[in-house]
């Protein structure tokens, strides 16, 4: 259904409002992705580069993700901690669906 001026008016709807509530929206949503996007984006950096002068432009590098999933002796790998993660998942999700 499309609304008219007039049904926008006897609302009390606005086009400036409209635009300026979707403004609104858009710079909050911003606000709360770009902590994660400056997270994952340092991830592909080296450890010296991460640490200076922000910048975006960079050569990104997976020898970070590297040492996350390598295996570390005496302590829960990431491939176990992601395997056991999966293995909850799917046996809580068998004992809800039936």
């Amino acid at each position: 259904m499309t609304l008219t001026a007039n049904d926008r008016k006897l609302r009390g709807e606005s086009r400036w409002g409209t635009a300026a509530l979707g403004l609104a929206t858009w710079m909050v949503a911003l606000l709360m992705f770009f902590p994660l996007f400056w997270m994952v984006l340092n991830s592909f950096k080296t450890e010296v580069v991460a640490n200076a002068r922000p910048t975006i432009f960079f050569e990104p590098t997976l020898d970070r993700w590297q040492q996350v999933v390598e295996t570390t002796p005496g302590l829960l790998s990431f491939t176990e901690a992601f395997y056991n993660s999966f293995v909850i998942v799917i046996i809580s999700t068998i004992i809800v669906i039936v």
